[in-house]
């Protein structure tokens, strides 16, 4: 269920409790689903900025720990 509270979690689709290397390949596998040059969902651009959002504070440790 969609809703306004969702996570960076949310957006990679992975567990609170992911490691690193799930955190990297849920980045990947959903930024080439995303990546506007390839996908045709309107809301694309928004998505894969999202994606980069979360990606980049959910593989930096500490960011990490800040965020959670």
């Amino acid at each position: 269920s969609k809703n306004s509270k969702e996570t960076y979690y949310d957006l990679l689709e992975i567990s609170e409790k992911a490691s690193q290397v799930q955190i990297k390949a849920a980045y990947y596998r959903l930024s080439k689903k995303y990546h506007p040059d390839t996908s045709s969902e309107l809301d694309s651009r928004y998505k894969f900025a999202r994606l980069n959002e979360a990606y980049k504070t959910l593989s930096n440790v500490k960011h990490r720990r800040n965020y959670d």
